[in-house]
């Protein structure tokens, strides 16, 4: 098999684990809407190309298709439900709690997504509330920016990062998210050095196609927030 046959088929399940990291559990998608989730992305392909992908996870994955009407919809199943002892179930309650403090309320769907493998209670009682401290701070990030920024944490993808106050975007390497006393911090290589700015302090984020090394012996631990204004 040649080198451009073997980079067209990584290519082409980048993709398909692309698609299904957007296909949500609770609700449906249309390719429509896929196809737009990964142009925000920096990811363009044809309509026809993203069909068949879905095709492709309608086949092998645990991927339902609802015809009833078109635009078809698409969702992950959710069928399978961890056996979960009181506390397990707590915890996992209380991390997804503390989870929609940090994150955008437009997230927050996607959060009870995440945890609905981990849901074993029938009744909708409210069991554990988190209360932040009053602060002037708003994490209403936009859900794009940190859509995007997530893409580029997991995968190691360069972004170009629009910041409040700074005249022009920056390339930048994407570390790692940091959480301080209930702030939500980006981590960032720019250059030769090592910074941080608070998640909704980023206007826009693009992701590019060029790939970065993680940094030896780098540790997210070892970025000081007192220099968190650090940026160039």
């Amino acid at each position: 098999m040649s080198t451009s046959t073997n980079r067209r088929s990584a290519e082409h399940l980048e993709l398909i684990f692309e698609i299904y990291s957007l296909i949500p559990t609770i609700r449906k998608i249309t390719a429509r809407e896929l196809h737009l989730a990964l142009s925000d992305k920096g990811i363009t392909r044809s309509k026809r190309t993203i069909q068949r992908g879905l095709d492709c996870l309608l086949a092998y994955f645990d991927v339902e298709q609802d015809a009833t009407s078109k635009p078809y919809g698409y969702r992950r199943t959710a069928n399978s439900k961890l056996a979960l002892g009181p506390r397990e179930h707590m915890v996992f309650l209380w991390a997804e709690a503390y989870l929609k403090t940090l994150l955008p309320r437009s997230y927050h769907l996607m959060v009870d997504s995440a945890f609905a493998p981990f849901s074993t209670l029938s009744t909708k009682r409210k069991l554990i509330d988190i209360r932040p401290p009053v602060t002037t701070y708003s994490n209403e990030t936009s859900s794009m920016v940190f859509e995007t920024l997530c893409t580029a944490v997991f995968y190691q993808r360069e972004v170009r990062l629009s910041l409040i106050n700074l005249p022009k975007s920056l390339y930048v390497n994407p570390l790692g998210f940091i959480v301080e006393q209930d702030h939500f911090y980006l981590a960032y290589q720019y250059r030769d050095s090592f910074h941080v700015v608070l998640i909704n302090k980023v206007l826009s984020a693009y992701l590019t196609t060029f790939a970065y090394h993680y940094p030896n012996n780098f540790s997210l631990n070892n970025i000081p927030l007192s220099k968190k204004e650090l940026t160039p």
